[in-house]
């Protein structure tokens, strides 16, 4: 830890840890009403659904919150994820193509990007993977 770190955070981290705390709160409220859109119910077929997939790449349990929005800027998707080393969940998805993924830690890291999965997968709607890394957080797609 930086002698700066130590000195006590900067703005940019107590930024940081109100948009943490935010998508905390919103995480927990999708949780407790249920969270209807993703309670399994309907099964129709994977290939509808655009997975939401934070895989783990360090040696230690993250923390990661994920908000997706819409090109409207509605928020689809809003969720924080306790991932173990070497882990990754698939438990949730989205029916809407979307248009920003967000994703931020405690410890600073983050991104954000436009949906574009700009690759040769054939498939309805691209799923949305992010490698939580050391220094960084990353995007991938896949079906």
């Amino acid at each position: 830890m930086s002698s700066a770190s130590a000195a006590g955070p900067s703005s940019s981290e107590t930024v940081t840890r109100r948009r943490f705390l935010a998508a905390l709160g919103v995480g927990a409220t999708s949780a407790t009403a249920g969270c209807g859109r993703f309670s399994g119910t309907d099964s129709s077929g994977e290939g509808d659904t655009i997975e939401i997939i934070p895989v783990n790449e360090t040696d230690r349990p993250v923390t990661v919150a994920i908000r997706i929005e819409a090109a409207d800027g509605s928020v689809l998707f809003s969720r924080v994820y306790e991932l173990d080393a070497g882990h990754a969940d698939e438990s949730a998805g989205i029916d809407t193509r979307p248009a920003t993924i967000h994703a931020f830690t405690p410890d600073g890291r983050s991104n954000s990007w436009e949906y574009d999965p700009d690759t040769d997968l054939q498939c309805e709607g691209k799923d949305v993977g992010l490698w939580i890394r050391e220094t960084s957080i990353d995007p991938w797609y896949n079906c």
